[in-house]
């Protein structure tokens, strides 16, 4: 992305009504020969055409925040283009694409974002070859980011139509024998985006508000700055007999490749037909909980309106219903708090033109839940039976798209990189297509989203991870199995948190249980944290195995412990391999075995490493308040509005989690200056007193400690604040309190305990 530059002042001369963007985000309208003067040249990154029906409503905040995340927006209407007569083009797709091609040129835009639906902010509709399924057109934005051919160093516009026929996108087909043809691009296709293109296909002024509003908080109010490094694969048997005999589900192998090549500190959550939990219900839990979502399957011939896919070699059996994933599930969503990327590899659940609840378009426009952006197909996509369906066409588009998902951040870049790969992979330099259709796999798929958006927004600090404690010799091993638990003290050198521990370990046969890993500072005392991985997680050779903490704090010579155990059977074949140094190498600690009592392992140490966060000097932030609803009882189901307020001692930016009491607990939300009040609602379904803890964390990842008070549900209220007098006796918190909120601590303060 580009640097934040300096602001400018955009203005050209217009006429008839016409409307356009100047850099204080004011839309003007302009009358016959009104010349609006130009303030400072180009550079405009991203370019909004817009269709001028939908009105104004939220477009002059959004350009407005555009600019100050440095793109330097600009604005126009698809009207002003469309009534400019010195704008080149036989009909207003290819005008609108010639100005494009002048932003390019002459604004070093790389950024084209189009709002609006056909026919009012046109598609270019190119030949199909489908005549089976009756289709003969399909709608492809890749024609307006299309702009040169590369083969042509002309540098004139690649219109698509290199015979002028008004058809675009042909392909000759030449007839060798019976069973070789060639495809020729007659057309002159390039097919290489020359510009970073999305849609937003608002059909009216209020989804126009509703998905800009999304797009801003989303960029700035932190809903979706923490990654969850978690992926949602939804998928099933493809094609089922009797079309497919293979017996391979063709989207769960799709799945599991990209499984395989993501970090491998990701976590794949699997919707799989073969694994009988491909519920509508588990997609709409699991959704709010990653940061990308997979969707490999079949869409709706009609409309593009679901997504669906078959039981294991049963076609008859439509997952996850018989109606599919439809786009009003997609309305239901409530994810609120996390909106992921998705990827939907499925016949026309992109398609714009069809109306408007196709798939990809019911989860971004959802205010409440569904995408932030979706990559989806606009037409009849294609895919090879059974294992080879990885290898080629939307199969292995829909792997691409991952791969460049975890290369990139900005979504537009990730459309283009995934086309462009796809055509260096398939396309011939002579011209030639393996399959009249190769083409159109690139050119169908669609990016609905912001082509400019940021998939992460890193407001917060990454504090500094280090290598804490470790032993690293490996000499010989100990079995693990369900008869046996062992353990390893160690002794931190650094005081904040403790964030992650590596073990050497491998595992022997195919151990029926899993490998869990907890951590404790007392040897017979409770699980602080407890990890676990499958046997598919651990190799049959040694190796190191991340093992990710939600953070512990730690003191500075203290003694903690890593505890191992498995829930598999006991086996002599069958089992978990913990590697260790002989001779006590690790002087930090010491080995333990359990055999209803804990005991010393002479002369042994089990091999692993703890990473920590060292920000001494720094400390955490402290809650000073917490301010209950107003009111004098409470009913169940009634929505209560909470307000904490925290202070940090260096000031740093803060932000809270609740935990309600009822089982359930908030994400960490969006970040706050010290001492601003920070609101959250929550209602109960039950009767009861609840205890509701808050607790803060600063920008630069230190967590404070948990503050609680108890709310009595249907009855009178019973609000009773937990902050002890010795804190609030503390007279570096009384200092902090005098400070911010000009409290008065000669006059009396009661507490409740």
């Amino acid at each position: 992305m580009k640097k934040i530059l300096a602001f400018i002042i955009f203005g050209i001369l217009l006429s008839s009504n016409l409307y356009f963007y100047c850099g204080k985000a004011d839309l003007i309208t302009t009358n016959n020969n009104v010349n609006i003067s130009i303030g400072d040249d180009p550079p405009y990154y991203l370019l909004i055409i817009h269709d001028l029906g939908l009105g104004f409503s939220k477009i002059d905040k959004f350009l407005t925040h555009k600019r100050n995340r440095g793109l330097r927006p600009t604005y126009i209407s698809v009207d002003t283009i469309k009534n400019d007569n010195t704008i080149n083009g036989k009909d207003l797709p290819e005008k609108i694409k010639y100005f494009i091609k002048y932003a390019v040129e002459n604004w070093q835009t790389e950024y084209v974002l189009l709002i609006g639906t056909d026919p009012y902010l046109p598609a270019r509709n190119v030949i199909s070859y489908d005549t089976l399924l009756g289709e003969t057109e399909f709608p492809s934005d890749l024609y307006y980011a299309d702009i040169y051919n590369h083969d042509d160093q002309s540098n004139d516009l690649c219109t698509w139509d290199k015979n002028g026929n008004g058809i675009f996108g042909e392909v000759e087909v030449e007839i060798v024998n019976d069973e070789n043809r060639i495809f020729r691009n007659i057309d002159g296709i390039d097919l290489y985006p020359d510009v970073y293109i999305g849609r937003l296909p608002c059909k009216n002024a209020d989804e126009q508000e509703s998905v800009l509003s999304k797009i801003i908080d989303y960029e700035t109010s932190n809903m979706d700055v923490y990654k969850k490094n978690k992926i949602l694969q939804i998928a099933g048997d493809t094609f089922a007999p009797p079309n497919d005999f293979t017996g391979v589900c063709e989207g769960e192998e799709a799945n599991k490749k990209i499984a395989e090549n993501i970090p491998n500190y990701y976590e794949a959550i699997q919707l799989f037909g073969s694994y009988g939990n491909l519920k509508t219900q588990n997609i709409k839990t699991y959704f709010g909980q990653v940061d990308y979502v997979d969707f490999s399957g079949h869409g709706c011939f009609e409309d593009g309106s679901c997504w669906k896919t078959y039981a294991p070699e049963d076609n008859s059996t439509i997952l996850p219903n018989k109606d599919g994933f439809t786009y009003r599930n997609a309305a239901e969503l409530s994810n609120d708090k996390k909106f992921p990327v998705a990827v939907i590899d499925a016949c026309m659940c992109g398609k714009f033109t069809a109306g408007n609840n196709f798939l990809a378009w019911a989860l971004v426009k959802n205010p409440n839940g569904g995408s932030i952006a979706c990559f989806a197909q606009s037409s009849f996509a294609y895919g090879g039976v059974g294992i080879g369906f990885l290898d080629c066409f939307s199969g292995w588009m829909e792997i691409q798209f991952f791969e460049e998902l975890f290369k990139n951040n900005v979504t537009g870049e990730i459309w283009a990189d995934a086309i462009s790969a796809y055509i260096d992979e398939f396309y011939t330099t002579d011209g030639r297509f393996w399959n009249c259709n190769t083409c159109k796999v690139a050119e169908q798929w669609i990016l609905i989203g912001d082509p400019s958006l940021n998939k992460y927004i890193d407001n917060t600090e990454e504090p500094n991870e280090e290598l804490d404690q470790k032993n690293t010799e490996y000499e010989i091993e100990y079995k693990l199995d369900g008869s046996k638990i062992y353990a390893q003290s160690f002794s931190p050198e650094y005081n904040q948190k403790l964030t992650r521990i590596e073990l050497y370990i491998a595992s022997r046969g195919n151990p029926d249980g899993k490998i869990i890993v907890s951590i404790r500072d007392e040897l017979s005392g409770e699980d602080k944290r407890i990890l676990s991985k499958s046997v598919s997680d651990i190799s049959n050779s040694f190796a190191w195995v991340e093992f990710d903490i939600d953070d512990i704090k730690l003191q500075i010579g203290g003694t903690y412990y890593i505890i191992y155990r498995t829930d598999c059977s006991e086996s002599v074949s069958n089992y978990y391999r913990l590697g260790c140094s002989n001779f006590n190498s690790y002087d930090g600690g010491e080995a333990f075995q359990y055999n209803y009592v804990w005991s010393k392992l002479s002369s042994v140490d089990f091999c692993f490493k703890t990473y920590a966060i060292n920000s001494e000097g720094n400390e955490p932030p402290i809650i000073t308040d917490i301010i209950p609803p107003e009111g004098s009882s409470f009913k169940v189901k009634e929505e209560l509005n909470f307000t904490v307020i925290g202070v940090d001692p260096e000031d740093d930016r803060i932000q809270y989690k609740f935990d309600w009491g009822d089982g359930t607990q908030t994400e960490w939300l969006k970040l706050v200056n010290s001492g601003e009040p920070f609101e959250q609602k929550h209602s109960w379904d039950d009767k009861g007193t609840w205890k509701v803890s808050v607790q803060g964390k600063d920008d630069k990842g230190n967590i404070g400690e948990w503050y609680d008070l108890d709310v009595s549900i249907d009855s009178k209220v019973k609000i009773i604040p937990r902050l002890s007098k010795i804190f609030l006796e503390n007279p570096v918190v009384k200092t902090l309190i005098k400070t911010f909120f000009k409290v008065n601590f000669d006059s009396k303060i009661s507490i409740l305990n």
